[in-house]
């Protein structure tokens, strides 16, 4: 990905660990946190398309039509980090 920085979870995050505000909080504050460590300028993740709903809150768009994963239909997702504190 140009000028991204591309992170692979290895599990999702359970509701009850993120922090306040829920999901959208946890990917805001860590893509924060990537985008002042890396100078990235976009955010861009798989995600199963029963969390699109989830990741739209958090400003992601999708990009791309369903693919399998691991047997499960995902999208890929983007945000620009351009003007993000």
């Amino acid at each position: 990905m140009d000028g991204g920085t591309q992170l692979e979870p290895t599990q999702p995050v359970a509701p009850d660990a993120a922090p306040r505000g829920g999901a959208p909080a946890a990917a805001s504050i860590a893509i924060r946190w990537v985008a002042g460590e890396t100078g990235a300028r976009e955010a861009r993740l798989a995600a199963q398309t029963d969390a699109v709903a989830l990741y739209e809150q958090a400003d992601f768009e999708v990009v791309s039509g369903v693919f399998e994963e691991a047997g499960i239909p995902h999208v890929w997702m983007s945000r620009s980090l351009a003007g993000r504190p």
